[in-house]
């Protein structure tokens, strides 16, 4: 696909595009509350936006070859994504969000080196863990927020980090960034 690929059909069980490697565009998936399967193995780019919103039945989300977004990567409002799985991207030119994800357990990015600007965690409630392990670095600022259930918190090879601020975490006893040596703006 050149172009957008663009899914808002709250009626819509099944999405399969099996053969589809990359949408030049942005690709948005928003308010298809009947949605129980999703399945675009091949995807390994999309151009500019990657959208996942409001889409209240699917409980995983797994792109396995999706290695690249060249904008935005927002998944939120999963009222039942439990499994998040990326394993493939490498990196997201501008914001990566993951937010409102109520019954989200793990956050892990296994190959992610680059964020180019913003990275923000919040308001996951039952999320107990983020583990980006190949991060090395995040042009804007970093929020990790309002996750009650976050107990464990590892960027092992973050070196550099526009800003950080980590707060409201209750379950979080401690954190470590032992590779950061440069952080342009506040660490909060």
């Amino acid at each position: 696909v050149t172009g957008d690929l663009i899914v808002a059909a709250p009626g819509l069980t099944s999405i399969a595009l099996p053969a589809l490697t990359s949408v030049g565009g942005e690709l948005l998936v928003r308010n298809c509350n009947a949605l129980t399967l999703l399945s675009l193995p091949a995807l390994a780019s999309v151009g500019r936006n990657l959208y996942w919103t409001s889409n209240e039945a699917l409980t995983s989300l797994s792109l396995p070859a999706l290695t690249s977004v060249g904008n935005n990567l927002w998944v939120s409002y999963g009222g039942t994504l439990t499994s998040l799985d990326l394993p493939a991207l490498t990196s997201v030119g501008n914001n990566l969000g993951m937010r409102e994800n109520a019954v989200l357990t793990s956050f892990l990015l296994p190959a992610l080196t680059s964020v180019g600007n913003d990275l923000s965690v919040a308001f996951n409630k039952a999320l107990t863990s983020l583990s980006l392990p190949a991060l090395t670095s995040v042009g804007g600022g970093m929020w990790v927020g309002n996750n009650a259930s976050l107990t464990s918190f590892s960027l092992p090879g973050l070196v550099v980090l526009g800003g950080l601020s980590v707060y409201n975490n209750a379950a979080l006893p401690s954190f470590e960034l032992p590779a950061l040596t440069s952080v342009g703006n506040d660490l909060s």
